[in-house]
């Protein structure tokens, strides 16, 4: 035999024999395509990423009021002098 003829390469599904016909196996396909589960984890870290630069915008925003509010340039209008550090 040849061996081109005997080689598989990666990228092809194994054949099988039976008898004179040549059958090719077919794998299962996955539940969710490759690019869609790529997609979706994608956007869980920039959602992630976006909720933690939201949070760091809102410390920056209380600490802001409450230096403020210290200082006597605003009123206490929130209520949040009990939370200030």
């Amino acid at each position: 035999m040849n061996d081109k003829a005997t080689r598989r390469h990666a990228y092809q599904a194994p054949f099988t024999c039976y008898g004179s016909a040549r059958v090719r196996v077919q794998r299962p396909r996955p539940l969710v395509p490759r690019w869609l589960a790529a997609m979706l984890a994608a956007i869980i870290i920039a959602m992630a990423i976006i909720g933690e630069m939201d949070y760091r915008d809102h410390e920056r925003e209380h600490a802001h009021y409450c230096e403020m509010v210290q200082a006597g340039h605003w009123p206490d209008y929130r209520g949040h002098v009990g939370t200030c550090p």
